[in-house]
């Protein structure tokens, strides 16, 4: 739920709402089903205002990449993990 910060505050009325701009507030992490939506999720998050904060990562069994929306307020990581299993 995105709220505005006056109605914000009526959650937690003894704590002071943070400035994202100097701090990170919350991360949220994203599953894909491919490393192509990762990719297309992160072109529509740019495109609608946000940007790529970091370098895409490639480990090989995982692949993610970094966006934050438009006023700073989160974080997201888009990862795709290939996940193998081993026969016992």
């Amino acid at each position: 739920m995105l709220l505005v910060e006056k109605f914000f505050k009526n959650f937690i009325p003894t704590k002071n709402i943070c400035d994202t701009k100097k701090n990170t507030e919350v991360l949220v992490a994203l599953s894909a089903q491919s490393r192509k939506e990762v990719d297309e999720m992160i072109d529509k998050a740019t495109a609608a205002g946000g940007s790529e904060y970091r370098n895409a990562e490639d480990h090989g069994w995982m692949y993610g990449r970094s966006f934050e929306d438009m006023m700073a307020t989160s974080g997201d990581f888009l990862q795709w993990m290939r996940v193998k299993c081993r026969k016992k």
